[in-house]
């Protein structure tokens, strides 16, 4: 039978337990700083890139299982992924989450839906350049003018920005 070992030694005060266990945890954080410090700057590349549009929306769907779950008290940078409602969204502005300000609620000046390659259902939150086009209740619309979608905008509501293709 093996001989279980205490943690501590015999008689120790409240205080030495307590300043044994900072200087484990310390020895602990020291071990792990490396990878932190590597993980921060692989972060930092994929905000830069997601940011700068050299991620494409599939290879972000692609990495949807390693996205966060939108929730209140977020600290978000520009180029940050959450996931809210099944769809994943791009921050477009640094801010710190809240109730009311989840993604594809009236917060398009936060946030852009990330569309999948072929998608053509029109959806708010989404960026629509010049000559995109899209379905919407089984029509197809031409984009006039190049903008990130919201709801009241769908393309029979707003001419300025979307043609029936005929």
């Amino acid at each position: 039978m093996s001989e279980v070992h205490m943690p501590y030694e015999p008689g120790m005060t409240d205080e030495e337990i307590a300043e044994m266990e900072r200087q484990r945890e310390a020895a602990r954080q020291a071990k792990i700083a490396p990878f932190r410090a590597v993980r921060r700057r692989i972060d930092a590349g994929l905000r830069y890139a997601v940011a700068n549009d050299a991620a494409t929306d599939e290879e972000l769907i692609d990495m949807s299982a390693a996205t966060p779950e939108w929730q209140p008290d977020m600290k978000l940078a520009v180029g940050d992924t959450v996931m809210y409602g099944g769809s994943m969204f791009v921050v477009i502005q640094a801010h710190t989450t809240q109730t009311g300000w989840e993604p594809g609620t009236a917060r398009q000046s936060l946030f852009r839906r990330v569309q999948p390659e072929g998608s053509t259902e029109w959806q708010p939150d989404t960026d629509y350049a010049t000559g995109a086009e899209c379905t919407y209740e089984g029509s197809t619309y031409i984009c006039l003018q190049g903008h990130t979608s919201q709801t009241g905008w769908e393309p029979p509501n707003v001419p300025s920005l979307w043609k029936l293709k005929t």
